[in-house]
């Protein structure tokens, strides 16, 4: 059973005790004793009359502000860690963006050269053309001229003798 039949007469003070002795004790400690000590970290309104009592408040708030300086630490550990880690990852974004561009330059090489490639077989294919007319050309004129070339000198004699006649 939970019962309190001591309840303290202080105005103020909800706290009730199984016994009479704890009642006093806590009178005398909290109600009776004349100095109050207050907790002098920044925006704590924690008071008491026990400096036991202080003592254990202000070491909770020393072990809060070593987790707190633990936590700023190991946050600072990590920005650390990511600076570098983007550091690392611009770097490799740089020199991914140089090879981009020499693959970009050499590519456009490459069709440069193509189309050079192309084009010169497009000019052969028109002197293969050409030259196979040529060829017909020179065998269509052979065909008129006969085998022994008889109808070249015929007309190479038909020329010379033309020109003496014509000479004074």
């Amino acid at each position: 059973t939970d019962e309190r039949p001591f309840a303290c007469p202080h105005p103020g003070c909800d706290k009730a005790f199984r016994a009479r002795n704890a009642l006093a004790y806590h009178r005398k400690a909290l109600h009776e004793s004349g100095d109050v000590l207050r907790c002098d970290a920044p925006g704590c309104k924690f008071t008491t009359k026990k400096r036991d009592a202080l003592d254990a408040h202000a070491a909770q708030h020393e072990v809060r502000n070593v987790a707190k300086a633990h936590k700023a630490a190991q946050r600072g550990e990590v920005l650390a860690a990511v600076k570098l880690a983007k550091d690392e990852l611009r770097g490799k974004t740089d020199e991914l963006n140089r090879v981009n561009r020499a693959l970009a330059t050499e590519r456009k090489a490459r069709e440069k050269t193509a189309k050079r490639v192309e084009a010169a077989k497009l000019t052969r294919e028109k002197l293969r053309r050409k030259a196979a007319e040529v060829a017909a050309a020179l065998e269509g004129t052979r065909v008129e001229l006969g085998e022994g070339g008889d109808a070249v000198e015929d007309a190479s004699r038909r020329k010379r003798a033309k020109t003496a006649a014509t000479r004074p």
